[in-house]
């Protein structure tokens, strides 16, 4: 603001012309979602026509459920397991479109929600249940199986775990598609955390053919597949996992794993109309594809990286470490209209940021502009508090 006299006015930065400025934003609604059981609430997209979903981890039968839902009822086995409750709002959130539940007798928990053009929900998630509703043309209509899990965040999973994904219809009362994706190992679930909730990160994305792309983390070698692009998983750590399905999920068209000797995991991915961008975390010394990059070795200990695939055949293009001698994660990741890759990240080490740009002292998050090549830093800046690295 600036005041000259009794006349208040704005002093603009850039913007782009061809939208509305909004100088204060209006909160347009906000409301509880829940029941009177432990509840968690994981993620929550924008719909197609300016509704809103939202998804949860629900540990028990009071979920508020509406008729016509595709599960009315909680289909875990006890209070200490767990379905997927999720929510479809109206646009100002006067209305609760849908509510269900989605699982089978064991835990599940939603990873990453996403509405394609007709406001279908596609949902990626974990599960532990052997029982978990999958739809006839299901890709893997079987459970993979693993070993037993047990999460600060969860009970046990003494079954292991496997990914699932699924498509509900915009009016919440059709499961379209289901299907498990895992194999002998535990799938969807990651032992590189250091957030809570970082157990289950993963995102599903649409690709511009409409086919579906999903990135998690795995111990599994043998999930079942049309195409390995890159060859078999090497070892039996924890890599990232990527993969294109079709959009009935009958089709795995591709899948590759990510990774070298120790633990890596896969968070976030981003979409181009030829590439496919994947970001996470690895305590690897090595990944494939590494030269003529930003940051071609390990700094030391965790990292973040970003690798990129072909879209059409999986092959890897290109990976880059990012990250200092301490623990550093790649969290999100996105791509701009010119090709542009920014990162948004997690750091307890010392970061230099670029001249000229707004940043905190000491700040324990990074935010970094890349080229689409992954040669070339434009910029880099840290934000936060500033009052210690465990922000």
């Amino acid at each position: 603001y600036i005041l000259a006299g009794n006349q208040v006015s704005y002093k603009l930065g850039k913007y782009n012309p061809n939208y509305e400025l909004i100088i204060d934003p209006v909160l347009q609604f906000s409301t509880f979602s829940g029941s009177s059981d432990l509840n968690y609430g994981n993620t929550a997209p924008p719909g197609a026509f300016g509704d809103t979903y939202a998804a949860g981890t629900n540990f028990g039968p009071n979920y508020p459920t509406t008729v016509g839902a595709i599960q009315n009822d909680f289909a875990a086995d006890s209070v200490y397991s767990a379905d997927v409750s999720i929510s479809k709002f109206n646009q100002n959130g006067t209305s609760l479109l849908y509510a269900t539940y989605l699982g089978g007798t064991g835990i599940e928990v939603p990873q990453s929600l996403l509405a394609d053009g007709e406001d279908n929900l596609y949902i990626l998630g974990t599960t532990g249940a052997l029982d978990f509703p999958v739809s006839d043309l299901a890709y893997q209509s079987v459970f993979g199986g693993g070993s037993l899990i047990t999460s600060n965040a969860l009970n046990n999973l003494n079954n292991g775990s496997d990914l699932f994904l699924a498509k509900i219809s915009a009016n919440g009362s059709n499961l379209l598609a289901s299907t498990y994706w895992g194999g002998n190992g535990n799938d969807g679930y990651n032992s590189l955390e250091t957030n809570y909730g970082d157990n289950f990160r993963g995102e599903i994305q649409i690709a511009p053919n409409g086919n579906i792309a999903v990135v998690s983390s795995t111990t599994s070698n043998d999930i079942p597949h049309i195409r390995l692009p890159n060859g078999p998983k090497a070892g039996n750590s924890q890599d990232a996992l990527v993969g294109v399905f079709t959009n009935d999920l009958s089709l795995n068209i591709w899948l590759s794993y990510i990774g070298g000797a120790s633990i890596d995991a896969g968070y976030s991915l981003s979409i181009s109309d030829s590439l496919l961008f994947i970001s996470g975390g690895t305590n690897s010394s090595s990944l494939p594809k590494t030269q003529n990059n930003f940051q071609p070795n390990n700094a030391g200990g965790i990292d973040g990286y970003i690798t990129s695939l072909n879209l059409q055949s999986g092959n890897i293009t290109n990976s880059t470490f990012i990250g200092t001698s301490s623990y550093d994660q790649n969290y999100l990741i996105q791509q701009d209209a010119a090709g542009a890759i920014f990162l948004f990240g997690q750091t307890r080490g010392d970061w230099t940021s670029s001249p000229g740009k707004y940043s905190v002292i000491d700040g324990s998050q990074y935010l970094i502009k890349l080229n689409a090549d992954l040669d070339s830093l434009k910029w880099q800046t840290l934000v936060g508090s500033g009052l210690n690295k465990q922000d």
